[in-house]
């Protein structure tokens, strides 16, 4: 015996057929979701190097400039420094400069506009010649010791702190022969520098670490804004983040200004990425302004 074709009513087969419909965009709208947080942390915290400077044109300082900056383009996860020569020449040679009053405010906005987290500086000394006593106790030599030094400067470009002020030093005994080279020519051995430039570089790793991930709202068009920090940085779209109003200066010695972020005052989500910006859309709290800082979600 043939049984009845069983028929779906038409208002139960499109109801049946919206909910399919939902559940698809909410499972493609959790996996972008997913996405984004696995992005979040392949965010990287832009660094502008500025070339260190030397104060003896010598193969001692062009050599620790070359191990410095190859150690630091191999560097740690979640920091990439850039030398951006349009932005380094603004830079003095003195690092007080950069957090002084309003032409050191000027010159963080600046860098802050190209999208870097923070500054680095560096000044390489040397080699100065002394004599010093070496051997154990009783059998001391009187010896001729070329000495290197490294300062190293990191400024927060948000806040204009200085997170970093580092002083290094690295000796070597020199040969005997020594007093007829010129000190121009005079050469350090490699593993020195090498030695010395690491160390550097991995105590810069180490306070750029605890700087948190930040950038800048360049510009505002309705509910569209956009950011400083784009591909370059690791931000990728549906990345939500926190808008803090710009804040207050605060005076600091000798004439230097800080910045200190205000409250929250909105969240965004990313909506398409170039290689240096980002456009982000509002979805929740007050208008945002051009130089308001961005941060991560938490």
């Amino acid at each position: 015996m043939l049984r009845p074709k069983t028929r779906i009513p038409a208002v139960l087969a499109f109801f049946l057929a919206a909910v399919f419909l939902v559940a698809a965009l909410s499972g493609c709208g959790a996996k972008n979701k997913a996405k984004a947080l696995l992005k979040i942390n392949e965010l990287k915290k832009m660094v502008l190097l500025v070339p260190p400077a030397m104060e003896n044109q010598n193969t001692c300082g062009e050599s620790f400039s070359g191990v410095f900056k190859a150690t630091l383009s191999s560097g740690a996860k979640g920091v990439v420094f850039v030398t951006d020569p349009t932005l380094a020449g603004i830079f003095s040679f003195d690092p007080a400069s950069i957090t002084g009053p309003a032409p050191g405010q000027a010159l963080l906005a600046q860098a802050r506009a190209g999208g870097f987290n923070a500054i680095c500086l560096g000044r390489f000394s040397g080699p100065f010649i002394t004599q010093k006593k070496t051997g154990l106790y009783g059998f001391r030599k009187v010896r001729k010791v070329g000495e290197v030094l490294c300062s190293l400067w990191i400024y927060d470009t948000l806040t204009g702190a200085k997170i970093l002020d580092l002083s290094l030093s690295r000796e070597t005994v020199l040969d005997e022969t020594w007093p007829g080279q010129a000190l121009e020519v005079l050469a350090c051995p490699e593993d020195v520098l090498t030695d010395l430039a690491e160390d550097a570089a991995d105590q810069a790793f180490e306070a750029l670490s605890e700087l948190p991930w930040s950038c800048q709202v360049l510009s505002v068009d309705g509910e569209t804004v956009t950011l400083s920090a784009g591909a370059d940085a690791g931000l990728t779209t549906y990345i939500t983040l926190n808008v803090h109003s710009r804040g207050e200066e605060m005076p600091g010695k000798k004439g230097r200004v800080y910045l200190v972020p205000g409250a929250k005052s909105a969240t965004v989500r990313v909506t398409s990425v170039s290689e240096k910006t980002a456009t982000a859309q509002l979805l929740s709290g007050n208008p945002v302004n051009p130089g308001d800082w961005v941060f991560l979600k938490k």
